[in-house]
């Protein structure tokens, strides 16, 4: 089972969400209320990791590594519905990943919708990693971003391909949403589940990021990319979220196209429970995380086969069942087969 932490987490999440979110008509009780929590996280760095502001020639912000490979560089592309930025806990996250990972990493402030929708954060992401191949190789480079960010991970590498720019040694999405044209099962299925489901449709990309038309654009919604030649792509997401289905679906889709692909799907765990830095599960988490990013650094990923998905690792009771769905529910087990 999920640890005891995880399920008061998701206890406390799902009674906070009912009592406090509710639609409105901008973002700005969203972001006042989320940066009373970020500032919390202030200067919770890993050892070793030092912070650069940084407005030209891209602004963002620099963890270096005092101990780690100056090649090594994590491109960070923070969550937050595309209308928020939480800069402390990203970066308290990510120095974790620094530290583990033996890289530094840049976290590019790229900019926020209503006031710059849909394409603004595509293009300022594409403009980072253009920014990183000035000095590093693209074999050095890893991307990874959560939610809003995984979407903006997996779109970027659609965009490098589209320019026809040299793809990242890897790409680490956590809970990202991808695919905003179509209402999946576990959208409406975990309804009750997911204690986050209030949340999501408050701050839902279609009432402030995209335009009705640009729900398919491959640059929007990932899944609908030609997936074909992208480098190993790592998905995580958690059993009970609404976004599980996004996530099944661009790995089958990767899979067809022979791009590797990774599946973690995390028992009980809520929306990019990585950042809650008090649930044993997350450390668990990030070491399988770095774990799997150091074999793509090192090229031991091939091609998948068109004739399914073998890399999901279902993480239940914390531990790893490779290829496995035993633990899961019958109707869980029965979809999984049908992805596979």
């Amino acid at each position: 089972m999920a640890s005891l932490r995880s399920k008061l987490l998701n206890t406390a999440t799902r009674f906070a969400s009912r009592l406090l979110f509710r639609p409105r008509e901008d973002v700005t009780g969203f972001r006042k209320m989320f940066a009373r929590t970020d500032r919390r996280r202030a200067g919770a760095l890993a050892a070793g990791i030092c912070i650069e502001e940084q407005e030209m020639p891209v602004a963002g912000r620099w963890l270096h590594n005092g101990d780690g490979a100056p090649d090594k560089v994590i491109l960070y592309l923070h969550g937050g519905a595309f209308i928020l930025r939480l800069p402390e806990s990203h970066t308290a996250m990510v120095s974790l990943l620094c530290r583990e990972l033996g890289a530094s990493a840049f976290l590019p402030w790229y900019r926020l919708a209503p006031e710059h929708p849909f394409p603004a954060a595509p293009e300022d992401c594409l403009a980072a990693y253009r920014y990183l191949l000035e000095s590093h190789a693209p074999g050095d480079i890893v991307v990874m971003g959560d939610s809003a960010g995984g979407n903006l991970t997996l779109s970027l590498l659609n965009q490098l391909k589209r320019e026809g720019l040299p793809q990242p040694a890897a790409a680490v999405a956590l809970s990202p949403p991808l695919d905003f044209a179509q209402i999946s099962a576990t959208w409406l299925l975990h309804r009750w589940t997911d204690p986050m489901y209030v949340v999501q449709p408050a701050v839902a990309p279609q009432r402030y990021y995209l335009n009705a038309d640009q729900l398919t654009d491959p640059i929007a919604s990932p899944v609908y990319g030609d997936l074909a030649g992208l480098p190993p792509v790592l998905l995580l997401v958690g059993s009970v979220e609404a976004l599980r289905d996004d996530v099944m679906g661009y790995a089958r889709a990767a899979t067809l196209a022979r791009t590797p692909v990774q599946v973690h799907v995390w028992g009980g765990m809520p929306h990019v429970h990585m950042l809650q830095p008090f649930l044993p599960e997350t450390a668990l988490a990030r070491e399988r995380v770095c774990d799997w990013v150091q074999c793509a650094l090192r090229g031991e990923f091939a091609s998948s086969g068109p004739s399914g998905l073998k890399d999901v690792v279902i993480l239940f009771n914390r531990r790893p069942l490779l290829g496995g769905v035993s633990r899961f529910s019958n109707s869980d087990a029965d979809y999984m087969r049908d992805v596979l």
